[in-house]
């Protein structure tokens, strides 16, 4: 028998153990809680299993159908695992997103983080909130384990916030000044955060429509119109002068 086929055998059986068989019975009636659990299955299999041996690179869905194989008493998720997959990625696009945005000491500066994938786009540390977890819980545990700061320790304010709404999406960023620029960030998660790094107001903007800035580019309007509000602040001109703002929110293009 091949043994590869044995070992997957036995690293999934570990991981149904670990993650479905043993969640609350109430996890498993429903279609986004349940697939929750499943997704943190399939992060455990990419962090420390996928890297170390020799074991198939399987997309979401396939490992979700692996898994699902080895237990009868979930097999009504695996007939309808389209659909279900369908509804969970909808679900999950649903959900709060929180986290920060950190200005060096002349708010010319904000810290950014870019995922692992080909695709990934620059955007500010944050993440999906859990059940029961404040919003502002939920940024100060996503910056933490994005780069390694403690935003309570360094004057966030649960009442200064950016807000961000498109559609069912919902964003808040907790708003954290004069942070050192030297500061020594560090990722506390796996296979996630590829790069942590500085980027310039006036680039950011300049480089609206780039890819690699599109998780960025809706709130750049939204951030100069803070610091226009903030008595403490002044704008940055170069950054200011290159802004349109209307009824939308959005940044259309350059003023002439």
């Amino acid at each position: 028998m091949n043994q590869n086929v044995v070992h997957l055998a036995e690293v999934l059986e570990d991981l149904l153990i670990r993650f479905v068989l043993n969640c609350p019975k109430e996890e498993q009636n429903t279609v986004e809680r349940m697939f929750f659990q499943l997704e943190e299955a399939y992060w455990f299999y990419l962090d420390f299993y996928k890297d170390n041996k020799n074991l198939p690179n399987f997309k979401f869905k396939e490992f979700t159908a692996q898994l699902l194989a080895l237990c009868p008493i979930l097999g009504h998720y695996r007939q309808s695992l389209e659909l279900d997959t369908k509804s969970f990625y909808k679900y999950k696009n649903s959900v709060p997103t929180c986290g920060a945005i950190l200005f060096n000491k002349d708010m010319t500066k904000v810290l950014l983080v870019k995922g692992c994938s080909e695709k990934s786009s620059w955007s500010f540390p944050r993440g999906k909130i859990n059940q029961a977890e404040s919003e502002f819980d939920c940024a100060a545990r996503e910056v933490m384990e994005e780069v390694g700061f403690d935003i309570v320790a360094n004057g966030a304010n649960k009442s200064d916030f950016i807000l961000l709404e498109k559609g069912e999406q919902r964003a808040k960023l907790f708003v954290v000044k004069n942070v050192q620029v030297d500061y020594k960030f560090t990722t506390l998660t796996r296979g996630e955060v590829s790069d942590i790094g500085w980027h310039t107001l006036v680039d950011l903007h300049n480089s609206k429509g780039m890819k690699e800035y599109w998780a960025v580019t809706p709130y750049l309007t939204k951030i100069y119109k803070w610091l226009k509000s903030n008595k403490n602040v002044r704008p940055l001109r170069s950054f200011a002068k290159n802004i349109v703002i209307k009824k939308t929110n959005q940044i259309i293009g350059s003023a002439t």
